[in-house]
C-alpha cells in the first residue's frame, strides 16, 4: 500500500515535471522566433542605412542638378526613412526587453525544476526509509507469528499428551477400583 502511494507521489512529481519542461520548451521556441525576427528586422536596418547612404550621396550629386521640388522629394525620403529606421529600433528594443524577460522566467523555471527534483529526491529517500523500517517491522511480525505458531502447536500437542495421561490414569483408577472390589 505504501509502494502504491509512493509510486503515485512519483508519478504526480514526474508528470509535473514534464508539464514544466513543456512549458520551458514552449517558451524557448518562441525566444528562437523571436531573436529570428531580430534578425530579420537587423538586416532591414542595415540595408536602410545603405539606402539611407545612397539616397544622401545622390542628394549631393542631385543638389546641384535638379530643381527644389525634386530635392524636397529626397529630403522626405530621407526623414521617412530614418523615421522607419527609428521605429525599427524601438521594436527591437522592445524585442530585446521581452526576450531578457523571457531569459529570466525560463531562468526561474528551470530553478523551479531543480528545486523539484531535488525534493522529490529526498521525498524519495524518506520513502525508502519508511519502507525499509516497514519491511523490518513485517519481518519481525512474521517471525513472531511464525513463533507464535509454532508454539500453538506444541502446546496442542502438550494437551493431547495430558489428555492420554488423563484418560490412562481413568483407567488405572477405575481398573485399581475394580481389583480393589473384587479382593473385598
Amino acid at each position: 500500500m505504501l509502494k502504491d502511494e509512493y509510486e503515485k507521489k512519483i508519478e504526480e512529481e514526474i508528470k509535473r515535471r514534464e508539464i514544466i519542461l513543456k512549458e520551458l520548451e514552449i517558451k524557448s521556441k518562441e525566444i528562437e522566433e523571436k531573436d529570428k525576427l531580430i534578425l530579420k528586422l537587423e538586416d532591414e536596418i542595415k540595408k536602410l542605412n545603405q539606402n539611407i547612404e545612397k539616397l544622401s550621396s545622390e542628394r549631393v550629386v542631385l543638389e546641384n542638378e535638379l530643381s527644389e521640388k525634386i530635392k524636397e522629394k529626397y529630403i522626405k525620403d530621407i526623414e521617412n526613412m530614418y523615421l522607419k529606421i527609428n521605429v525599427l529600433q524601438k521594436v527591437i528594443e522592445n524585442l530585446e526587453k521581452i526576450i531578457a524577460f523571457k531569459d529570466k522566467l525560463i531562468l526561474e523555471e528551470k530553478n523551479k525544476v531543480i528545486k523539484m527534483e531535488e525534493e522529490l529526491n529526498e521525498k524519495i529517500k524518506i520513502y525508502e526509509e519508511e519502507i525499509k523500517i516497514k519491511k523490518e517491522e513485517l519481518k519481525k511480525e512474521r517471525e513472531l507469528n511464525e513463533r507464535r505458531i509454532e508454539l500453538e502447536r506444541e502446546y496442542s500437542l502438550k494437551n493431547k499428551e495430558i489428555e492420554n495421561l488423563k484418560a490412562e490414569l481413568i483407567k488405572a483408577i477405575n481398573s485399581y477400583k475394580k481389583d480393589m472390589g473384587s479382593e473385598r
